[in-house]
């Protein structure tokens, strides 16, 4: 068969004819025989399409990938595989099922622990493990004596209207937390001492000031001192006024002296400071300094309560 077009002459015959094309392209073939995991291509509406028997998708395991069913009941603490709507996997676990951590079973545990004595918190580092930070802690088992501490520096209780007085162990280092055997704890050179055992305390100390600025006449300076008991915490409890002091400096008479000595029973985290109250002064530069070389603080545990 052929076709005129214009002068030329078209054989349809040649362009219809496959077998006399050259280079021809293979035609797939429908029929395939499903093989393993090789399966037939089918057709519909000439659309070609793969069906996939769904026991040809193996379950998935710690080494192979595969398929996962989802319609899980939880179970104690198993708990069932969900999807978004993504369809991407999770899994929900309530907060309670959480269970505290024992010396025999694993569990969680809850931070926010607050320093007594030798009990200290645990902390988290910034990849989220667990360590305690311990200071550098002396325990003198064997020394049964009640330790006299000093000054850290000299003091002018002049100065201010509230002087706490920081406190130097002088057999211990400059920030070493030392846990006495007399059921205290103290980090050297700081004005807090912590009860590590409770029990009934006798706590006394003196508190000398000599060779204080030559003021002019008639200097009054009145105040008082006390021991300040707080709880864990730091809040106030009670201050136990122990003396009321009175100062007149003339002259060469610059000396004072503070003093006292008071028995308080502390439960295990208690704290307390000694502390100076001003009440009154009438020239304020006057330097009144508490000499750290006159000065000495002694605690003595003296006797065991059942807190």
């Amino acid at each position: 068969m052929s076709s005129v077009y214009g002068s030329s002459i078209l054989n349809l015959d040649l362009l219809l004819d496959y077998n006399n094309l050259i280079n021809k392209p293979t035609i797939p073939q429908v029929g395939y025989t499903s093989n393993g995991r090789n399966f037939a291509v089918a057709l519909t509406d000439n659309k070609m399409f793969v069906a996939v028997p769904e026991s040809a998708i193996s379950a998935a395991t710690a080494s192979d990938i595969g398929g996962l069913k989802i319609g899980y009941t939880e179970n104690g603490t198993n708990y069932a595989l969900k999807l978004d709507g993504d369809s991407e996997a999770f899994v929900t676990v309530p907060a309670t099922a959480i269970t505290v951590a024992t010396t025999t079973d694993l569990g969680g545990i809850k931070l926010g622990f607050g320093q007594v004595g030798n009990n200290y918190p645990v902390v988290l580092d910034g990849g989220q493990k667990a360590y305690v930070v311990v200071d550098k802690t002396i325990t003198p088992v064997t020394d049964p004596l009640p330790r006299n501490f000093e000054l850290k520096e000299d003091k002018d209780i002049n100065l201010l209207n509230v002087t706490t007085f920081d406190f130097e162990d002088p057999g211990e280092g400059a920030s070493d937390t030392t846990v006495y055997s007399q059921g205290i704890t103290h980090t050297n050179n700081t004005n807090l001492f912590t009860i590590s055992t409770a029990g009934q305390y006798l706590i006394s100390y003196f508190l000398h000031a000599d060779d204080a600025t030559q003021p002019s006449s008639n200097a009054r300076m009145y105040g008082y001192s006390c021991i300040r008991r707080e709880d864990s915490g730091g809040n106030l409890i009670y201050e136990y006024k122990v003396a009321s002091e009175y100062l007149r400096n003339f002259n060469t008479i610059d000396d004072m002296i503070l003093c006292g000595t008071n028995t308080i029973t502390f439960n295990v985290g208690d704290r307390f400071k000694i502390r100076y109250y001003r009440l009154a002064t009438q020239v304020a530069t006057t330097e009144v300094v508490m000499k750290k070389s006159l000065s000495n603080l002694r605690i003595e545990r003296i006797k065991y309560t059942a807190s």
